[in-house]
């Protein structure tokens, strides 16, 4: 949303007030740099240099503690300079200050600050201005008494503001230089994700107290766009430590809402098979082959091209055929299909209609749910699973129904009120209770939100907060679900099930622009460091973050990612952000996951999944054991490592996201030393199936090549001992 600049002193009270939250007791809005990216950054590259206030600025620059892995080619975009600024910024300010003074002596004009407690000089940029690297130059002069202590800041396009980064470790003692004039570069990734945008720049006082008056007499931006990030080989620095870091990888992070077919499953290997969506929501089961298509479709009842037979029934032996767990919806919502043929809505001429795009929050027309549905309770879904047992097709996860959140608007036609927390949590714990007493052994997974807004909030409208203590959604609701377990002295949740597909990725859009943000929206999984560029404008790092939740509110419950898509999947650069997730899942402790639905064929998102599952075609997979990673510039190439209990061999994935740019990557292995390196790789030079590419000596320190745009396996069979 962009910000919305009225009066001068409104901008003044909003601008004092967002930059007091900064720094006080108020909300939060910067974010830590994760200690990994700590690890990889520079540490101080040149010596600062002082000169006389009334001379010229110094050439040289003092760089602080914060740098790129690898210096970008970055165009100089002056915002002040020569006592004026250039015509692409505007003055916003807030701290007393005057544009073109001339400091004591024969020195440049320069803008003159008098800082009161966390004022700022503020620069608005006219456009915003897209951001892969570079660095924010500045030249300051402390005036006769110096001391002053500031911060940089920046917002980014939509106006959300990214990590303030203080100046003190750029600066001799911490502080600006009295009666001297010193150069900082300050990158701009330490304050911005790489591909965010700029859409203005704060010198901040950062001691919270007045501040004698300083000089700033260049201000330039060098910023290195989306090409400069792209070209020229990539020198990389990798580490493995296979001794360090060690847990356990689910084998269930592989799974997929479908399976493919025999000869897909066989090539592929999905460990699991998720039976969800929304007509799941209606299956039913006695019929075999009847659903309803909800919002999706016309809320018709159909059969999806299925004439008879149990087609869950089918969909679970399929499963046990390939050796893949089986996780299977059982409806909650309390209605299921009738039959094949019925709608909801007919229209004038008799034909289905979607109601009017009605739902809870709009209600133009309603309808009778008996027109489509017939009404159902516990006991039929143990039937369901009584059923199944006496059938030899008992199931490994249960999932309490899909989305409730959106019923009032995906099954609207049966559920015209707005979801409450109230109704997530009964329907949620009735329906589990009655499932595990028919099937102790399963594991039950819930609630199976849909996306970001609702993991905080209900359909129903802030009132329903309010009535629940102004807690958020998700953590009410996993203290909830432990109260009522804690009762019952049985656990009706095993797994937190929680759906994400990133703000504007999930798409097949592959221009060059969005094919290099997808890469980069890998990083909301995981980085406290990376703030999501979409409205969301804050650090999603999801994984962290649900299992923090699970950590205070019901320790003990695992997490799964029960749909997930970051979209194109059938070229290469989503390809490469399937193989960039699984890694991440497996790194990061995810327990259960599952595509959605599952990539063609023969496709590079197939492909990916084949390198984790099946890269020599034989069966051979990635280990069952992570071990430590680390790459100095991860956006560019990441690495996950494993280790394999049945022979012992350290399997590394790397991943070149570069689409033009080979990267010349060194590799630092410990903790294992390596006797035969096999290479498999799966690159654009050949598309439709994963290639051996000979072997290599892998040593405690080495060297790999990775060609552009590209998934490459090292297999390390353990050296043998004598």
């Amino acid at each position: 949303m962009k910000r919305a600049i009225g009066a001068a002193l409104l901008l003044v009270i909003l601008l004092s007030a967002a930059f007091f939250g900064l720094t006080g007791s108020g909300r939060q809005v910067a974010h830590r740099i994760s200690s990994n990216l700590h690890q990889e950054l520079h540490s101080l590259r040149h010596p600062g240099s002082t000169v006389d206030l009334s001379g010229p600025p110094s050439d040289q620059l003092l760089v602080g503690p914060v740098g790129s892995s690898e210096p970008l080619h970055a165009p100089v975009m002056p915002i002040y300079q020569s006592g004026g600024l250039t015509a692409a910024w505007q003055d916003w300010s807030w701290a007393a200050h005057t544009l073109k003074v001339r400091p004591a002596g024969a020195g440049p004009s320069a803008i003159a600050v008098t800082y009161g407690a966390w004022a700022g000089l503020y620069f608005h940029a006219v456009q915003p201005i897209g951001v892969w690297g570079g660095s924010l130059e500045l030249t300051l002069g402390g005036g006769t008494s110096g001391g002053q202590q500031l911060a940089v800041a920046f917002l980014n396009g939509s106006g959300n503001w990214g990590k303030r980064v203080s100046l003190s470790p750029y600066l001799p003692q911490g502080k600006v230089p009295a009666a001297r004039w010193i150069t900082v570069r300050v990158p701009l990734l330490a304050s911005l994700a790489r591909g965010a945008t700029i859409g203005g720049v704060v010198l901040q006082e950062n001691a919270g107290k007045a501040q004698p008056t300083m000089y700033v007499s260049r201000i330039a931006l060098a910023v290195a766009g989306l090409a400069d990030f792209q070209v020229g080989r990539a020198a990389i620095t990798l580490k493995l430590n296979a001794k360090a870091g060690r847990h356990a990888i689910s084998p269930y992070i592989y799974g997929l809402a479908a399976g493919g077919g025999p000869t897909y499953d066989q090539q592929v290997r999905p460990t699991m098979i998720r039976w969800g969506g929304n007509p799941s929501s209606r299956y039913n089961w006695k019929l075999g082959n009847a659903w309803n298509t909800a919002s999706d479709y016309y809320f018709e009842n159909t059969n999806y091209g299925n004439s008879s037979g149990s087609v869950a029934d089918g969909e679970v032996a399929g499963s046990k055929r390939i050796g893949a767990a089986e996780w299977l919806t059982i409806p909650t919502l309390g209605w299921v299909a009738k039959d094949t043929t019925s709608f909801s809505f007919p229209g004038p001429d008799g034909k289905p209609t979607n109601g009017q795009s009605s739902s809870c929050t709009n209600r133009k027309v309603t309808a009778d749910p008996a027109r489509t549905s017939i009404h159902v309770g516990t006991s039929f879904m143990q039937d369901w699973v009584r059923h199944l047992q006496s059938s030899n097709l008992s199931v490994q996860f249960f999932s309490m129904d899909n989305e409730p959140e959106l019923w009032g608007t995906t099954h609207y036609d049966v559920h015209p009120t707005c979801t409450s927390y109230d109704e997530i949590f009964k329907e949620f714990t009735t329906y589990a209770t009655a499932i595990k007493a028919v099937a102790p052994q399963s594991m039950v997974t819930g609630p199976a939100t849909c996306c970001w807004y609702y993991y905080w909030n209900s359909m129903a409208g802030a009132s329903d907060k309010t009535q629940h203590g102004n807690t958020e959604f998700l953590p009410w609701f996993l203290a909830a679900v432990r109260k009522h377990d804690e009762q019952s002295k049985q656990r009706t949740l095993d797994v937190l099930d929680i759906h994400y597909y990133p703000e504007g990725y999930y798409n097949d859009n592959s221009d060059a622009v969005t094919s290099a943000w997808r890469l980069l929206e890998t990083r909301s999984l995981w980085d406290p460091s990376f703030v999501d560029h979409s409205w969301i404008g804050q650090p999603i790092q999801l994984v962290p973050r649900m299992q923090t939740l699970i950590a205070q509110q019901y320790p003990g419950t695992r997490l799964a990612i029960g749909e997930w898509n970051f979209g194109a999947d059938t070229t290469m650069n989503g390809g490469l952000a399937i193989a960039d997730v699984l890694g991440i899942f497996g790194q990061q402790g995810v327990y259960m996951s599952a595509y959605w639905r599952n990539p063609p064929g023969g496709s590079p998102g197939a492909l990916a999944y084949q390198m984790y599952r099946n890269y020599d075609g034989h069966g051979a997979s990635f280990g069952e054991t992570s071990v430590q990673t680390s790459s100095s510039d991860r956006d560019r190439v990441a690495i996950y490592a494993s280790l394999r209990k049945s022979d012992g061999h350290l399997v590394t994935m790397l991943i070149n996201k570069m689409p033009t740019t080979e990267a010349i990557s060194s590799i630092q292995v410990s903790g294992f030393q390596p006797g035969h390196t096999s290479i498999f790789r799966y690159d654009a030079s050949h598309p439709v199936a994963i290639q051996p590419a000979g072997r290599m000596a892998l040593a405690a320190h080495g060297t790999v090549t990775l060609p552009p745009y590209s998934i490459t396996v090292l297999d390390s069979s353990p050296a043998a001992r004598h």
